[in-house]
């Protein structure tokens, strides 16, 4: 079993959670319907080979839905701010996002991770069309 101790974030469609290995992440949904659509997104986008964070399934305790994730790393921070490499990445993202036809609408620093290894992720796609 995995255990979710430390708050990553909220937000208006939920709560992160990073896991006490540090390997996953639990989005708590406020509506169940949002968690399935959003999970459905990160599948398409995975599928595609796109830069998002793994998505590992759905989580219910009957009463709240949560989309578990790998953890994609910590904040870009202030995108001006970012090196050049990483700015180069996310913008080869969402390129290759729209390529698809998916639109993430809601891209902001807490929404773009770099891993251990400075690559780009994009995570939070409940806003995605």
């Amino acid at each position: 079993p995995v255990m979710f101790s430390t708050v990553l974030g909220s937000g208006a469609s939920g709560e992160a959670w990073l896991s006490t290995n540090r390997k996953y992440v639990i989005k708590i949904c406020m509506n169940e319907d949002n968690a399935k659509r959003e999970a459905r997104f990160l599948l398409d986008c995975r599928k595609l080979g796109l830069a998002v964070a793994t998505f590992h399934g759905l989580y219910s305790d009957g009463w709240r839905t949560g989309i578990v994730t790998s953890y994609a790393g910590s904040s870009i921070g202030r995108l001006p701010d970012a090196p050049l490499h990483q700015r180069q990445q996310l913008l080869t993202a969402l390129s290759n996002l729209h390529q698809h036809n998916i639109h993430h609408h809601d891209i902001r620093s807490a929404n773009v991770m770099v891993d251990d290894h400075g690559a780009v992720k994009l995570i939070d796609f409940d806003q995605a069309k």
